[in-house]
């Protein structure tokens, strides 16, 4: 995983949250290991991940995540609720992200979970990069010091 391509425009986007104070929280469906160890060089900028987690205490490997429900291993919704922001955006672009796009006010999305969100009729702002992803939250005054954002 060292080797990951990251999609591009990560860095600006940490560093427009930094600068607004807005905690940048990654949740993913894969490994929180692997997860942290893609994204090092950027950790001081990202308040958590949340992923699956390995317990190698049996004789077997066990996979298992502290925010699992009936229907999800890791369940996103249940992160978000933790954190309980005054609001909050949903960046994805997969199945396991739109249970959490259906909650947040927010939601940037491109390939598979576009489609589901169109199908659903769930308002999105399509993206490609980060760098998109930026620009239309600063468009939407999410940068601007003192602004209503998480």
């Amino acid at each position: 995983v060292r080797g990951t391509v990251l999609r591009p425009g990560l860095e600006h986007l940490l560093a427009s949250a930094r600068q607004a104070d807005v905690p940048f929280i990654v949740v993913t469906g894969g490994f929180t290991r692997m997860a942290e160890i893609v994204l090092e060089p950027y950790r001081a900028d990202i308040h958590a991940i949340h992923g699956l987690e390995v317990d190698c205490s049996g004789p077997t490997l066990r996979v298992f995540s502290p925010w699992q429900d009936a229907h999800e291993l890791v369940a996103k919704r249940q992160v978000l609720a933790h954190y309980q922001p005054r609001t909050a955006l949903c960046i994805g672009d997969s199945i396991t992200d739109l249970r959490v796009a259906r909650d947040c006010p927010l939601v940037c999305a491109r390939d598979r979970l576009a489609q589901y969100l169109q199908e659903e009729g769930k308002a999105f702002i399509p993206f490609e990069t980060l760098d998109d992803v930026n620009a239309a939250l600063a468009a939407r005054g999410w940068w601007k010091e003192g602004a209503d954002a998480p």
